[in-house]
Formats: C-alpha cells, structure tokens, sequence
C-alpha cells in the first residue's frame, strides 16, 4: 500500500488543470508517446486505500471523476469496480513536485479559474519515451497554451519536429544527438515563484543513429524556468525560459516550441510573437535574447504524428529559431485575455529582465552557472536566480537559487539558500542589510562550500 500511495501522489502531481478545449477536463498530463492520460486507475486505487487512507481514496475518485469518468484503462474497467460509497475529495491543494526521473512541475491557484500549470521533462527514465528531454507544457487561462508532443507510436517524422526542444547542427537530425544524460539539477518552489534549471550533457556517445553522427566534442544545454505566479487567480501567471550552452562541441541550435494557434493567426511584432488561441486568449511570447527573430519559421500541423499522443484536437503550431553556435535563448510567455495590454519586457544586461504587467513591475534574473549581478536606481541582485517583484503597496525580494543577495533600494537581503520575503513599500525603502534563513535547510557541508 505505500507504494500505492507514492503513485498516487504522482499522479496528483502530474494531473494537469481543466482545459476547455477539451471539454473541461483534467488529465495526467505526460510528454513524450505518453501524453495526456484519462483512465480508469484512480477507482482501482481508491479502492485499495478506501479502509486505510479514506482521504486519498477520496482524492483518486475526485480524479477520475475529473477525467471525465472514464472506463478505458490497459485491460479495461468494469462498472462493477465503482465503489459509490467512496465520496470524491477535492485536494485541498496539489503544489509543484520534483519527480525524480521524470522532471519537475510548478502551479499556482490550484483548483481556481486562473489555475496555472508547467510540466518540465528532464530526466533520466527513458525507457518508452522518445528524445523529449527538455521539453515542456503550459496551461493557464483555462487551456493549455504550449502543447508538446505530435508524435507517438507510428509516428514517422524527426523528433526535433514533434518536441519543444533545441536541436544541434543540421536541423532536419532524426532524433539529434540521441538520448542524453538529464536531470533537474536545481529547484526552488516559493509563495510566487517556482525555479527549474535542468541540465543534458552531450558527448560521443549521444546520438550516432539514424544516419547522424554523434557530438564532436562534450558539451552542455541548461534550460531553466522561472514561473512567475499571479497573485490572485484572475491575474494570469507566466513563464521566463533561458537556454544556455556551454562546451567546446558547439554547433548552430535550432529552439522549438509548440504554440496552441492556427498559423493564419499567428502575428510577430518585432521581438513579440502573438498567439490567438482556441478559447481566444492571447499568449505572447517576447523574447530579449535573440532580440532579432530571424530566421524564424511558424509550421501548422492538424494532426496527430501516431497513437498515444495527446497533441490538441484542434491542431498546433511549431515555431522555430536558429542561431549561430554558442548563442542562447531568452523568453517569456506570458498569457492573457484578449482585451488585456501585452506585457513590456525590458532587457536589462546579461540575464537580467524588466517585466511590466498590468498586475505590476517584476525583475527577473536567471543564469545557470554564474551570478549575475545587477544594480540600479530601484533594484540589486547578486546571485543565479531570483526577482525582485512590485505590487502596489508591496515588494517581495526574492532568491530562487543557491546563495545571494536581492535588494529594493537601500533594503538588502542575503541567504545560504532559496528565500521569499514580502513586505509593506515603506518597510523595503529603510535601510537594511540582514541574513534570512532558507526556504529549506541548507546542509552545513553545503553551506561551508558556498553552495
């Protein structure tokens, strides 16, 4: 039974928020020829924990009734296995979850309208998946606006067309360099903001199949989230994505996403990529680094690549960049409704962003292996991720990564380790400059190594 309750929770952690373009409906949501799955499993789990975790039992029937009540599962679901004397309980809340093997999910608002969801594949369980690793999914405003995989089983197209992913040398590679070592090497979750940095390294021995050769020389991709949560459910969270490539086998990269909009209504504003999405809300995804989206290329795809995929029903779009060796990625996607303004995002210097919503102001600030250290009239930060954010009245200093200082004015913060604090304006105007304890413990050996 304990390892009953362990799936449990990773399929809580996994389930993803109602999409409307899907009737509503929740799903454990996974990448790869996985995708999204609506089964019949919770019931056979409730039943097995109803007498020894009644509220997990309740828990897994208030999940299959969220899928839809459905019957299917691998062999099947007799209606005789419906305890209807297991009340559905709705989790009190389901938080972000580092799923070793798999990757790493944020959320915020659970169970709200404005219930946002990011679902990150990097890890190292690779067995039924296909090269996905790095890839992502994004739900919010009532619908998922980055899907993943076009692809499953059957499926005869290059992989670097079915994933959000970046791809190496020629862009048309079959499956690029491989599977690769990856893991979620760095994680913080925080009161409004969640931080993911994974890593996939590259060597001789990634790749060398389907007619490609293998990396000339090792080198690294580090793919780091920020996820910036609303501070109420009706103002929409978004996402800040950097992609950074270290080592001495570079070659050209070619950054892949998939956008849940026809391509007729797709529209680039300069550095702004628009995005009209079936429930008509709009995502943009703006980017400060390339600030020039050339050469850029939109694909309309209607269907789906096999069985076992859960691309969208009503068809996605690919969008892709490239750029020369060595050079990175830096974006945010930030969705919103219709009659909302886009987002301002300003680039400050090297991994450092302003961001003006109509919520407020945010700094953000990510690198993967170096400080970045910023100052100016308002803000500082001296660390490997973090934000500062404004909201009326209230500032919150925030590091999301290792040890550093963040400050608003002459209010300076330092920690060991990942911290958020909040406070009144007039409190972040006085002078400070004081130590806070870590979200989470630092191990002393960790600590004294300055990790």
């Amino acid at each position: 039974l304990p390892y009953v309750r362990e799936q449990n929770q990773y399929n809580l952690a996994c389930v993803c928020p109602p999409d409307a373009n899907e009737g509503g409906l929740r799903g454990c949501e996974g990448t790869g020829n996985g995708g999204r799955v609506r089964a019949g499993f919770p019931v056979y789990a409730a039943n097995l924990l109803k007498d020894t975790d009644p509220q997990m039992a309740g828990e897994m029937m208030w999940l299959w009734q969220s899928f839809g009540t459905p019957t299917q599962t691998q062999y099947g679901l007799s209606p005789l296995a419906v305890d209807t004397t297991i009340a559905p309980l709705a989790p009190r809340d389901v938080p972000a979850a580092f799923l070793p093997g798999y990757g790493a999910t944020a959320r915020a608002h659970f169970g709200t309208p404005g219930e946002a969801f990011l679902m990150f594949r990097c890890g190292y369980n690779q067995s039924h998946y296909d090269m996905d690793q790095g890839s992502f999914k994004f739900y919010a405003l009532g619908e998922q606006l980055v899907p993943n995989s076009s692809c499953g089983y059957n499926s005869a197209e290059p992989a670097n067309t079915q994933h959000g992913i970046l791809s190496f040398g020629d862009p048309e590679w079959f499956n690029n360099h491989g599977r690769t070592d990856s893991i979620v090497v760095d994680r913080a979750f925080l009161g409004s903001v969640d931080h993911l940095l994974g890593w996939q390294r590259f060597d001789s021995k990634s790749g060398g199949n389907q007619g490609n050769r293998a990396a000339k020389e090792p080198f690294a991709w580090y793919r780091q989230f920020l996820f910036m949560k609303g501070a109420t459910p009706a103002s929409p969270s978004y996402l800040v994505l950097r992609d950074t490539l270290r080592g001495k086998g570079l070659e050209p990269s070619h950054w892949h996403c998939w956008l849940n909009g026809r391509r007729d209504g797709i529209t680039v504003h300069g550095n702004r990529v628009e995005v009209p999405t079936p429930q008509g809300n709009r995502l943009d995804v703006v980017f400060a680094d390339p600030a020039v989206l050339e050469p850029v290329s939109f694909t309309w795809k209607e269907t789906v690549g096999g069985s076992g995929c859960a691309f969208p029903k009503t068809g996605a779009t690919q969008m892709r960049l490239t750029r020369p060796a060595g050079q990175g990625y830096l974006a945010v996607f930030c969705p919103r409704r219709a009659d909302a303004p886009p987002p301002t995002v300003e680039r400050l210097s090297e991994g450092a962003l302003k961001i003006v919503t109509p919520e407020g102001t945010d700094y953000v600030f990510l690198s993967p292996d170096t400080a970045v250290a910023f100052r100016d009239a308002e803000v500082s930060f001296d660390g490997r991720a973090g934000a500062v954010r404004m909201r009326g009245d209230e500032v919150r200093l925030i590091l999301a990564s290792g040890a550093g200082r963040v400050g608003y004015k002459e209010h300076t913060l330092r920690g060991d380790g990942p911290f958020e604090a909040a406070m009144p304006k007039a409190q972040a105007e006085t002078k400070a400059d004081r130590a806070v304890p870590p979200a989470v413990p630092v191990p002393a050996a960790l600590r004294n190594a300055g990790l």
